[in-house]
């Protein structure tokens, strides 16, 4: 059980989102527009949704094919990889992922965008924003 679960704050976040779209989306749903390394999730509303988000899937997803299923629901935009992989496994690196051997592993499970990763990671897009 994840360590908000009973808290009133995390519930009602919670509801919030369940109530708007049945279930909690991942990061690049409820923020399309965003980079995984920006401000955004390290504090306010962005880091809220992450501890909600983490908390609920955490909850809601024990075995592997449970998670992959939900991602592939919820495909990643590139850059969010290595978020999703770190959702899915325990041991991910996030230095280097792109090294690690798991972008050939979530092309192998059906998800494509693995190969343009560290393109969109690093977009001067992101830079503007």
């Amino acid at each position: 059980m994840g360590q908000y679960t009973s808290q009133e704050w995390y519930l009602k976040e919670k509801q919030q989102y369940v109530s708007q779209y049945g279930e909690i989306p991942p990061h690049w749903i409820i923020y399309p527009n965003t980079h995984p390394y920006s401000m955004r999730w390290r504090m306010g509303g962005g880091e809220t949704f992450v501890m909600v988000f983490s908390n609920w899937f955490e909850d809601n997803f024990k075995d592997e094919k449970n998670k992959i299923d939900f991602f592939l629901k919820y495909p990643p935009p590139s850059r969010w990889m290595g978020t999703m992989a770190s959702y899915l496994w325990s041991d991910v690196p996030m230095v280097d992922f792109e090294k690690s051997g798991y972008l050939k592993k979530i092309k192998d499970l059906g998800f494509e965008g693995t190969e343009r990763y560290l393109a969109d990671l690093d977009d001067p897009k992101w830079l503007e924003s």
